[in-house]
């Protein structure tokens, strides 16, 4: 477990830490709005600005993310006259289109160049890889990705369950909000524990998630497995057929399916997907274990 004890506080003489994100038609919002999100609660919760933040993209001007929201960003060449600290290239489903711009590569090298640490996000690790920044390093992507990024990279040692990487002055990270995993990580290299876990506290995630990217855990797993078969608690409940006497979810009275209370349906879904007390850990209401699913 590493530490996160503060260090010294260096946030009143140095000068605002210099971010540049790089964006491209249809990358994925949270990619980079939630990074971007991190190191602004980081002036806010320190009362001075620092970092300062800076959108750029090939050619300038309107990018639109995969879900249709509009960036306004500065073509690449405006950061290039000068060093910056960091370089945070985000991910998206149009990765593949953006590295296949015979343009884009050499910007992104470019921009390598430029700053003292450089970051991927998800599948921005395929432009990191394309621009062979990875090469030789450990690094991570999307779980759903990782065999492609070391197919396409081989020269790339990917690893498959970190939330994210640091080798040396490359940070790469896993899939989409554990972006915001490895800015708050960004923040305590740079200022601190005190400052990240403020950061933490204020944005209500976890400094440090315990485990790794591992998104079928088995809870997930089962909520899946119940959804598939006939559908959740509450939809269940509030299904209304003619003739039917209901009362809704929320006054914990019977309808139909009689006491199904949503602790006693909960247990008995831990029942049906063969998951046990110790993988689900206490029922979600009440927070105690039922002696049934012992």
């Amino acid at each position: 477990m590493p530490s996160f004890s503060a260090k010294p506080d260096r946030t009143a003489s140095s000068p605002p830490k210099r971010i540049v994100f790089l964006a491209f038609e249809g990358f994925l919002a949270v990619d980079l709005m939630g990074s971007a999100d991190a190191f602004f609660v980081a002036n806010r919760v320190a009362t001075r600005p620092l970092y300062e933040l800076e959108y750029v993209s090939a050619k300038g001007g309107r990018v639109t993310t995969a879900a249709g929201l509009v960036v306004h960003t500065r073509p690449v060449k405006d950061v290039l006259s000068s060093r910056f600290d960091t370089l945070v290239v985000a991910g998206g489903p149009f990765v593949e289109d953006a590295i296949r711009q015979p343009s884009f590569i050499p910007l992104v090298q470019r921009l390598a160049r430029k700053a003292r640490r450089i970051c991927s996000v998800c599948s921005g690790a395929f432009v990191l890889g394309a621009a062979g920044l990875l090469d030789g390093k450990r690094a991570v992507t999307h779980w759903a990705s990782c065999d492609l990024l070391q197919s396409l990279f081989p020269a790339v040692r990917v690893e498959v369950d970190p939330i994210f990487i640091r080798d040396g002055d490359v940070w790469t990270s896993a899939g989409i909000t554990a972006g915001i995993d490895l800015t708050l990580a960004l923040i305590r290299s740079d200022y601190g524990g005190d400052i990240a876990g403020a950061v933490a506290k204020r944005m209500v995630v976890f400094l440090q998630r315990p485990g790794g990217q591992a998104q079928f855990s088995a809870p997930l797993r089962a909520q899946i497995t119940s959804a598939r078969r006939s559908g959740t608690y509450s939809q269940r409940v509030h299904r209304r057929e003619p003739g039917r006497r209901f009362i809704g979810y929320r006054t914990g009275a019977r309808g139909r399916y009689g006491a199904a209370n949503p602790r006693s349906y909960l247990c008995k879904e831990i029942r049906q997907t063969h998951a046990s007390q110790a993988r689900r850990g206490r029922t979600r209401r009440g927070g105690m274990p039922c002696p049934k699913c012992k």
